[in-house]
């Protein structure tokens, strides 16, 4: 599988309780990721930044489309399709360059609110890797939806973390 092989490239290491995934309530979910990357803050970033890239990233994720862009923020069209569900979400993405990128949607067809968050921190002696931290918190409509959510997380977070590990290895080449 590419993942496992792009695993050393990357030195990606699991740091101390990885996944972590919390319940708010009946219809909000958590998801919960935090890992070490040798890779620089700024590199991991513009990975994380390149919302046109989003298809190549998120799960499910078909286009993006760039609706306004304003300083350190833009409005994104994303599409996500599976099997039955198409949607075209639109995203508010800030950020603070390098540490931090803050994706939130509201009013979707089956969420009330989605909010990625990604955190990068400079890590060792000289500053040339990272600590990523990606929280997703989604508020769903109906029960029903986040149940179907909750036996899915798993594999979402695990698609997630290694789509961004292969992202930041394309980026650098």
């Amino acid at each position: 599988m590419l993942a496992a092989a792009l695993r050393p490239a990357v030195a990606l290491r699991q740091a101390a309780a990885p996944w972590h995934t919390a319940r708010r309530g009946f219809s909000t979910r958590t998801l919960q990721v935090r890992r070490h990357v040798a890779a620089e803050p700024l590199q991991l970033f513009k990975a994380v930044a390149d919302v046109t890239a989003y298809p190549e990233f998120l799960p499910y994720c078909a286009r993006a489309c760039v609706l306004e862009e304003g300083h350190c923020q833009l409005l994104v069209a994303l599409d996500f399709e599976h099997r039955l569900v198409q949607e075209t979400v639109i995203y508010n993405v800030q950020w603070t360059t390098p540490s931090k990128v803050v994706s939130i949607a509201q009013d979707t067809q089956h969420c009330k609110r989605i909010e990625f968050q990604w955190e990068i921190q400079p890590h060792g002696p000289a500053g040339d890797s990272s600590l990523v931290d990606m929280q997703l918190s989604v508020d769903f409509r109906s029960r029903t939806t986040a149940f179907l959510f909750d036996s899915f997380a798993d594999p979402i977070k695990e698609r997630i973390m290694e789509a961004f590990a292969q992202r930041v290895v394309s980026s650098s080449t």
